[in-house]
C-alpha cells in the first residue's frame, strides 16, 4: 500500500525484489566491498523468474478442471475461477526465501554498509501518506501491526492527532506494559522495525528467525494479537512468509491450550508443537 511513496531521493519506494536490486547495485559502487564468490550467487538469486514455479501447479488445476471423474462440478467450477481471475500470484513462499538468501548475503558482505543503504532507499520524505493510510485512520483501529518500514501510518495518525505508542520487536517494556495493560491504548507494531534505527529492520534470514527465537515477548503480543481480536488484512498473500509465521503461531497457541486442558484433568501430555519453538 506504500509503494506510490517517495524517498528522500525522490524514488518511488520498491517492492521487495526491486529493494534489493538496489542496494546490490549501491553496494557494488561503494569503495572497498568486495562480493567475491557470492557475486554469481547473489546473480542467480535476483535473476530467477518466480512465476517459472507456477507452472507445474496451473498444469494440474488446468487437468482437475476438465476431469471426467474424480472432482465435482461445484469444485471444477472453483478452479476454473482462480485460473480465469489469475489469482495464483508469482508472489511465492519460493520468492521470500530467495530474497531474504539475497538479503543474508549482502549483509554478510558488509553489515555496516547493508544497513545504511536499506534505511536510505527505504526512508520516506516527509510525512507521506496514501489514500489507503487515510482510509485505515478513518476505521480506528485500536492497532496497527505493519511489515512495512515506511512511516505512511504514523504520519496518518499524526495528521489525525491519534495519540500512539510505536514498537518494534525488541521494545520488551513496552510490550510488557501494552499486555499487562490488557491492549488498551493505540498502538503502531512495526514488525519489520523503523527507519528510525536501521538495526532493527528485518530482511535477512537471521533477523527473520531472531523475531520469535530473540524476541518472546514480541512473540506472545503477535498471538495475543491473532487469537483475540478482529483483524483486516491488507496488502498480504497466504505465501508471504511472515503470514505463514503467523499461522504457525496461532496453530502453537492451539496446542498449547488444548496441553492445557488436558493436563487440568490430570492427565500429562507430551505433544511435540509444529512451530520449531
Amino acid at each position: 500500500i506504500s509503494k506510490s511513496l517517495e524517498n528522500k531521493q525522490k524514488e518511488k519506494l520498491p517492492d521487495w525484489q526491486g529493494l534489493l536490486e538496489r542496494i546490490y547495485d549501491r553496494m557494488k559502487t561503494e569503495p572497498g566491498i568486495n562480493f567475491k564468490d557470492k557475486e554469481d550467487t547473489i546473480q542467480s538469486l535476483l535473476n530467477t523468474d518466480d512465476s517459472e514455479l507456477l507452472k507445474g501447479l496451473k498444469t494440474i488445476l488446468e487437468g482437475l478442471s476438465t476431469d471426467k471423474s474424480s472432482i465435482n462440478e461445484a469444485d471444477k467450477e472453483t478452479i476454473k475461477k482462480i485460473l480465469a481471475q489469475n489469482l495464483i500470484a508469482p508472489a511465492t513462499a519460493g520468492a521470500g526465501e530467495r530474497l531474504t538468501a539475497v538479503a543474508s548475503l549482502l549483509h554478510k558482505t558488509n553489515p555496516k554498509v547493508f544497513k545504511e543503504i536499506l534505511q536510505e532507499i527505504v526512508t520516506t520524505d516527509g510525512d507521506q501518506t496514501t489514500k489507503m493510510h487515510e482510509v485505515i485512520t478513518e476505521l480506528n483501529p485500536l492497532g496497527i501491526m505493519t511489515y512495512n518500514y515506511d512511516t505512511a501510518h504514523e504520519a496518518a495518525w499524526d495528521h489525525k492527532k491519534v495519540d500512539y505508542d510505536l514498537i518494534v520487536p525488541a521494545d520488551r517494556e513496552k510490550i510488557r506494559k501494552m499486555m499487562r495493560d490488557g491492549l488498551k491504548g493505540h498502538f503502531i507494531l512495526k514488525a519489520h522495525g523503523t527507519t528510525k534505527n536501521k538495526d532493527s529492520l528485518v530482511l535477512t534470514n537471521e533477523s527473520y528467525s531472531e523475531l520469535f527465537t530473540t524476541y518472546s515477548y514480541y512473540k506472545t503480543l503477535v498471538q495475543h494479537i491473532l487469537m483475540n481480536h478482529q483483524l483486516l488484512i491488507v496488502g498480504f498473500g497466504m505465501s508471504d512468509p511472515d503470514m505463514m509465521l503467523g499461522n504457525e503461531l496461532v496453530v502453537e497457541a492451539k496446542y498449547r491450550t488444548m496441553c492445557r486442558l488436558i493436563e487440568d484433568t490430570g492427565i500429562q501430555t507430551n505433544v511435540d508443537l509444529p512451530c520449531g519453538y
